[in-house]
């Protein structure tokens, strides 16, 4: 449990992930669950699934797969837009440690 922005409490998991780049969560089928695209709306209504990583591919260009527990997969496609300073972070909430930040120019930390 951290302190969140009203002055009340929310719980969040170990480590956190911020994506500013293309993605999108699939079904073990290939159907799309959520991805970049979807609004706020859309993204509350979708019910909270407890997945556990299993496996994670990455490429050399930033791009990488969460392959969880229920064969679902996060899958992040970095955009090289020249405007572009980060493509995602990896970071433990709330704590004063390191970032593994991702961007054009690889891993920044």
């Amino acid at each position: 449990m951290v302190p969140d922005r009203r002055s009340g409490a929310k719980d969040v998991g170990s480590y956190a992930l911020h994506v500013d780049c293309p993605w999108s969560w699939t079904t073990k089928w290939g159907d799309v669950v959520a991805d970049n695209e979807s609004g706020h709306a859309e993204l509350s209504a979708l019910p909270s699934l407890p997945v556990t990583p299993r496996a994670v591919e990455v490429q050399d260009d930033g791009a990488f797969s969460l392959i969880f527990d229920d064969d679902s997969r996060l899958s992040v496609e970095p955009d090289p837009a020249p405007d572009v300073e980060e493509y995602w972070r990896l970071f433990e909430p709330h704590l004063e440690t390191r970032h593994f930040v991702v961007g054009p120019s690889g891993v920044e930390a």
